[in-house]
This record gives C-alpha cells, structure tokens and sequence, in this order.
C-alpha cells in the first residue's frame, strides 16, 4: 500500500513566497495543512488555489503552533516546511520512494540558505533538520522559538543528502528586519520565562561578540556586502533580545517592589 504524505505549515502574512512553497510539494502531497495566526494578506487566498485544509488559531509560540498543525495531519508521513521554504524539484521521487521503503522512522534534509535573492553559505551554513518523519514519532518542542523536531529514539532518524530546501530567509531587507525584531522579542520572552537574566555587559558585548564571530570567525565577509548586513543584523538581534530581557525582568521587579500581581 502507498504510504501517504501530509506537508504542515504554520503561516502569518506569508504571500510572498507561499505560491512557491505550495507548488513545489503539490506533486507528492496528498495533503497540506496550514494552521494561520490571522493573515491579513493573501495567505488564505493562495492556499485556497491548492486546496489546502487551513485553520485559523490564536499564536501560541512557534513549537506549539507547529505541533498544533501536524496533529491536524493525517497523512501517513509528515513534511514539515516553513512558509519561506522550497523544496527542489529534484527531492520529489526521493521522497516519494523513501515514504514507501523507509529504514528510519525520521530523516534529516539540509537546508540551504538565501537572503536578499542571494545564497549565503558562511554567515548561515547549509544545515540538516528533521522534517521528515512518521506521523507520530515525533513532535515539535513547545519553545516560543527556535523550535525543534524531536524524537524518541534518536537511531531512528536517518539523513537524505539527495533532499534540499531552499530557505529564502529574508526576501528583501524590511522583511528581514521585521522577522528579527519579531525573533529578538520572542527570544527575550522565552529567556525570562526560564530564568535567563540580562546586564548591561550583556547589552553591549554580546552584539559586539555576535558580529565579530560571524562576520570575521564564520567568514562572513565572503558573503560580499549581504554578509555584512546579516552580521550588523545578527547583533542588532543579539542587542534587542538582551535589552528586552533586561526590561522584562526591570518590570518584573518594579511590580513585587509595588505589590502588584506577577506574569
């Protein structure tokens, strides 16, 4: 019997590349679903034109919402994208073929990175992920962000180096910096609730550090001039998420001194 492939993603606004996404899984998926955080662009349009099954659920950090959607799969296999990955044309047979002959219950697929139109291959390296894997023998961490797939036995999981998604992390540089914003908050958040606490040193030399390691350690000036904006971003994150954490827990503080009700 042939095994069948449910492809989840969680999205937000994601029209500018979603077209692309859903076009290059169409093929092999017998089902995609989607859990949205109220699009108000063309999102739920697109993913009408491929006829996906969309719900629409409040945000409850990025592990939560991605577990949220593969539980709502029914597929036999599950293929977990983000709204700004693509799957190359050339990993569709493969996939088809491993779904139906597996040896491991998850397999790993590299990812390579693009910013602004560009490949980026030091200040991000290509990188292997779980996203691939048996509906249900794994599940996504409930971190706010910077999720996971995890597993239980972790022989299990077996690596397809013929697979490649293609991870346009940054469309164009507004939309690059929104997400790191976005990112840097949620990090600040997720830092704060497991006791993580920020300085001013924190503030200041750990931007510094984050640029210096990868525009000069990673060779990030390879790059060309992308890799110097993707190391001045990658401190501006460093410095939000440590300036935002200090003042979560300054608040924090400021509340018990007052008497006031906790988070």
């Amino acid at each position: 019997m042939t095994a069948k492939l449910s492809v989840s993603l969680i999205t937000y606004n994601a029209q500018r590349l979603l077209k692309n996404v859903l076009s290059a899984v169409a093929p092999i998926a017998d089902e995609i679903v989607i859990v949205d955080n109220g699009s108000t662009d063309d999102t739920l349009e697109i993913a009408k034109e491929f006829g996906v099954k969309v719900f629409i659920e409040d945000w409850k950090g990025y592990g939560k919402q991605k577990q949220s959607c593969i539980a709502k799969c029914s597929g036999d296999w599950i293929l977990a994208l983000d709204a700004d990955e693509v799957l190359t044309p050339n990993s569709l047979e493969v996939i088809k073929r491993v779904i139906n002959s597996a040896q491991y219950s998850a397999y790993e697929i590299v990812r390579i990175n693009y910013c602004f139109e560009k490949l980026v291959r030091h200040c991000f390296p290509d990188e292997y992920k779980i996203r691939l894997f048996k509906a249900g023998t794994a599940n996504f961490s409930s971190a706010l962000v910077h999720e996971k797939v995890e597993v239980a036995d972790a022989a299990g999981v077996g690596r397809l180096r013929e697979v490649q998604i293609l991870h346009y992390t940054g469309v164009d540089l507004e939309d690059f910096v929104f997400k790191t914003h976005k990112y840097a908050i949620t990090v600040a958040r997720q830092h704060y609730i497991s006791g993580k606490r920020s300085n001013i040193f924190s503030i200041i030399f750990k931007p510094i550090f984050k640029f210096c390691k990868m525009y000069f350690f990673q060779l990030g000036f390879l790059d060309g001039v992308a890799g110097l904006i993707l190391s001045f971003n990658a401190a501006n994150y460093k410095f939000i998420s440590y300036a935002q954490l200090y003042l979560l827990v300054s608040g924090s503080r400021a509340r018990r001194a007052a008497g006031e009700p906790q988070e």
